[in-house]
């Protein structure tokens, strides 16, 4: 810990742990070299042998044999001559294959093939279809020769056959084989000739797992290397490997620590790796404020508080701002058990000292270490804070400590109470150049309070004393009024009330004093002391006219009603809903007369519409009818209170509608001229559109949801309701559009949105079947111009890479220079900083004291601030849950749909691969027939030769 003990740079962490940071990434991977022809004279006498011999062993080549018959001599030499023969693709492919799983081939024999016409990216279009006119829904067979030598780790043969022209996706094929395999030879090799990694996310991560930092290296030395994402979330691998290089090497390749709320480095300080964790920050990239905050949590809740400082030191270096919650807490708990080094080093980086009032002063105080308290002290405290440290100090220390710490507290500010008490030990002990500095602080004027609360205790007799004290500190005059109107003896209150309005009590405090005086006016039923501040000009608050109304003194109101400032608008709402509350009007006691005198003056005044309209409906709710309440009523109505403001009527209403048409033979189903069923007009509704779906659905209509005819046409898309609230904005369903969709989904409402034609929208769902083959097509030719163009973009691919290079390095070098210059500019304006600073410390010390006033009315203002944001942060807090759970619930909806699918998909490849087997059977079927056509042929040939002329044999072989 004795490096935590003063502040210190990252850079200096770094290097005191012997970590060595993040190295420069090497370059690409070099384009793959031409390859040469390794292949002789033997190896194609070889391949075309192994050819001829498989044409010879397959079945199907037999049975042509049998038709040669029928042909003339000259071609059947010629099927008869097997160095004359030509071979198919489909024949070239499956020697080739066949040629790579033999453990004993050799790379010339893959050659051959190759020079023969094998190709790599072959695929078969045999048309194998039933008839003429139906269409070849099978899938298209793609050779597999690649991935057959990537699996047996033939390093030559893989070159050979990525040479030879192979495309993007046999590439890709061949990279996971290969990565299955894991051969790194085979993998650097594929990664050369242009595969994408990014089609495998997971052979990174897997790489890392094993802990091979050549695979790794080799990953991410690829033209098409992987993402930053990708290589960022390893780093969460590497760290539960325990591995500095792998870390250090993912940082250096771009590696983002930042990644999933930095995960990794969560994970390295929970298992308390010093190492690793320096290794982790170590790279270029910074780590977020955010990511910042979540880390300190951890931090936290490590098992030592050694190690809680040691790590926190590192994010104090990272940019942890030092007001984060839980520091300040810290540093009281750290300097509550005395412990120096860490106190101080926290406070060397910044942390506040004022949490809890600067209790950490206090603590340190209490402990009396004086070292801690000048640090402290060195910090930016309130007044306040100091003025507790202050009452806090202890009188029997030694008298040069005690002058020198009380006069850096009141340099802070220090005041309040505490002169009082330090002024009489000052004058008991005779102590005088204390004496003269709590003298020269003012020290009297804080221990007036308290005087003039007891000389007001003590009624008329201390009249000249209150005038005195008032005369030295004229801020006094609101609280003495506030201790005066506290009087429970008239005798007493009187004349000291009617001396401090002589002196000219301030508009606020006589405003508050009002407030408090009718508050006491509701239990003493004395007005005197009301009606007294009512003349001197006190304005009636909203808090006043509400005691008054909650007591229902009609005296006491008219007298607060009487003033030459009326209340507010909205205070006269407020106190005029408080007098129709519920438990107010349902009281046995109830004075219905009172309460008409005072809604009529309340509503003279001027009362906002929904409050009369809310009063209206209270007053109906009240069992009974007598006079009172009629006139109640009557007072109500004539300031025009509306009787029809009820909730949910007009849904009902609508409800009972269409349930009424429904029943009469409407038809569901039908649409207007505009094209649009009734569920679509429902959704367009501009007023209610969520009310008026809402009812509809409720009816016989929501079973027939999912018809056809519920569908609209629209710029020649095709809408479901659910598909048209999604796809279709309109300003009226922008804020109740997701109370739409949950409403349509509860219904089993399903998506469907797709055009007519075979280019459909992106998020095209719900797709009929002849639509859907016309979309197969339309990907088919698709494919065809993405394998040319994948042919002329890896071309362009290799020259690029090198370009890329050319230009990276160039960016390296400016970025270098760059950061020289912005590290001059900062260390200019830290200059300028510092200087500015000294400036202000100046002028802040001149202006200390004036702001010492404002102090109480600004923590007052803060407060305030906090209570309302703690309140929309809960609002807030709450919205997001309502968010989350209704994600949750939409993604089990479609993991539920896509299972769905999968199974249909299943059923439908089950019963295709069925309807093959029965073709096959038939195809044998008719074959057989047909050869026992043609013996029987021959066979009539043989018995004619009168008529046939001299016969000639032939062979059936």
């Amino acid at each position: 810990m004795a490096q935590s003990e003063r502040r210190v740079s990252l850079g200096e962490l770094i290097r005191h742990a012997g970590v060595s940071p993040a190295t420069t990434r090497q370059p690409c991977l070099s384009p793959p070299p031409q390859p040469s022809n390794i292949s002789n004279d033997d190896d194609h006498i070889q391949a075309r042998e192994i050819l001829v011999r498989r044409r010879q062993k397959n079945p199907e080549s037999k049975d042509a044999m049998l038709k040669r018959i029928f042909k003339s001599s000259k071609e059947k030499e010629k099927a008869m001559d097997t160095s004359q023969w030509e071979f198919s693709q489909d024949e070239l492919d499956q020697a080739l294959s066949a040629v790579i799983r033999n453990p004993n081939s050799n790379p010339g024999l893959v050659q051959a093939l190759l020079n023969f016409g094998a190709k790599v990216n072959y695929v078969d279009t045999t048309d194998r279809k039933k008839s003429k006119n139906a269409p070849n829904t099978g899938p298209r067979r793609r050779s597999t020769v690649l991935q057959q030598a990537a699996t047996l780790r033939k390093v030559d043969s893989v070159n050979l056959l990525a040479s030879s022209g192979a495309d993007q996706t046999t590439l890709d094929e061949g990279l996971k084989a290969a990565l299955t395999a894991q051969d790194q030879h085979c993998i650097e090799e594929l990664l050369r000739h242009g595969a994408d990694l990014n089609r495998f996310p997971n052979a990174l991560p897997a790489a890392v797992k094993s802990n091979d930092q050549n695979l790794v290296q080799v990953l991410l030395r690829a033209p098409k290397g992987p993402r930053a994402e990708v290589i960022s979330s390893c780093l969460l691998l590497a760290v539960r490997q325990d591995s500095e290089t792998l870390a250090s090497l993912l940082l250096s390749y771009g590696a983002d620590p930042n990644f999933d709320s930095a995960g990794a480095i969560n994970t390295a300080i929970g298992k308390e790796d010093w190492r690793l964790t320096l290794t982790l920050v170590s790279g270029p990239i910074p780590l977020g404020s955010q990511n910042l905050q979540r880390l300190l949590d951890t931090v936290m809740r490590l098992r030592t508080c050694e190690a809680t400082l040691q790590f926190l030191q590192v994010l104090l270096c990272c940019g942890l701002p030092p007001n984060s919650i839980g520091l300040p807490d810290l540093l009281i708990c750290r300097v509550r058990k005395n412990c120096t080094p860490g106190s101080k080093m926290m406070i060397d980086y910044g942390v506040p000292t004022t949490a809890n009032d600067a209790e950490c002063l206090r603590l340190a105080i209490e402990n009396a270490n004086w070292v801690l308290v000048d640090a402290i002290l060195e910090t930016p405290i309130e007044p306040r804070h100091a003025s507790a440290a202050l009452d806090s100090l202890p009188s029997e220390m030694l008298r040069s400590d005690r002058v020198l710490i009380v006069q850096r507290l009141l340099t802070k500010g220090a005041g309040g109470r505490s002169l009082g008490r330090w002024l009489n030990i000052a004058v008991k002990e005779h102590d005088l150049p204390l004496l003269e500095l709590l003298l020269k602080s003012g020290a009297p004027a804080g221990a007036q309070s308290i005087a003039l609360q007891a000389a007001i205790e003590g009624g008329a007799e201390n009249l000249d004393v209150i005038q005195r004290l008032l005369a030295i500190n004229p801020n006094l005059l609101g609280p003495a009024l506030e201790s005066t109107i506290a009087l429970e003896d008239p005798s007493k209150k009187k004349p000291l009330i009617d001396a401090l309005l002589q002196l000219g009590i301030p508009q606020e405090a006589l405003d508050q004093g009002l407030t408090a005086e009718t508050r006491l006016a509701t239990k003493t039923k004395d007005l005197s002391t009301t009606t007294v501040l009512m003349r001197q000009g006190a304005s009636v608050s909203g808090d006043a006219l509400e005691a008054a109304i909650s007591s229902r003194d009609q005296s006491l109101t008219n007298i607060l009603l009487s003033g030459k400032r009326p209340p507010s608008r909205s205070e006269t709402t407020k106190a005029f809903r408080l007098l129709f509350l519920e438990q107010n009007l349902r009281e046995e006691s109830l004075d219905s007369g009172s309460i008409v005198v005072l809604s009529q003056q309340l509503l003279n005044l001027g009362v906002e519409q929904p409050a009369i309209d809310a009063a209206l409906r209270a007053t109906l709710d009240i069992t009974g009818d007598s006079p009172r309440i009629q006139a109640l009523l009557e007072t109500l109505l004539q300031h025009n209170a509306n009787v029809n403001s009820a909730d949910g009527q007009q849904r009902t209403q609508v409800r009972q509608l269409t349930k009424l048409l429904l029943d009469n033979g409407s038809d569901a189903l039908f649409k207007a001229r505009n094209e649009k069923s009734s569920i679509i007009l429902a959704l367009d509704n501009k007023q209610s559109a969520l009310e008026v779906t809402e009812a509809l659905l409720e009816t016989d209509i929501w079973e027939t949801i999912n018809d056809e005819s519920h569908t609209v046409q629209i710029s020649g898309l095709t809408y479901s309701p659910l598909s048209y609230v999604e796809h279709i904005p309109a300003p009226h369903r922008t804020s109740i559009k997701p109370q739409l969709i949950e409403l349509l989904l509860d219904r089993g409402c399903r998506p469907r949105f797709y055009s007519p034609t075979a280019d459909q929208p992106p998020g095209a769902t719900g797709i009929p079947a002849p639509i859907a083959r016309l979309v197969d097509q339309q990907k088919e030719h698709d494919l065809a111009l993405k394998l040319a163009h994948d042919a002329h973009e890896r071309i362009r691919t290799q020259d690029e890479t090198i370009h890329r290079d050319i230009l990276r390095r160039k960016h390296e070098q400016q970025d270098a220079e760059f950061a020289a210059q912005d590290a001059a500019q900062a260390h200019w304006q830290r200059l300028e900083q510092q200087k500015h600073d000294f400036e202000i410390q100046r002028v802040q010390a001149a202006e200390r004291m004036k702001r010492a006033e404002k102090v109480a009315w600004h923590n007052l203002m803060m407060e305030q601030e906090r209570d309302a944001a703690a309140t929309r942060q809960k609002m807030e807090e709450r919205k997001h849950s309502v968010n989350h759970a209704y994600e949750a619930r939409m993604l089990e909806q479609r993991k539920a749909e896509i299972e769905h699918r999968a199974g249909v998909e299943r059923r439908m490849l089950r019963e295709k691969e069925e309807l093959y087997e029965r073709n096959v059977t038939r195809q044998k079927e008719i074959t057989k027939r047909l050869d026992e056509s043609a013996q029987l042929h021959a066979r009539l040939k043989q018995e004619r030769p009168a008529i046939e002329g001299h016969t000639q044999w032939g062979t059936v072989d």
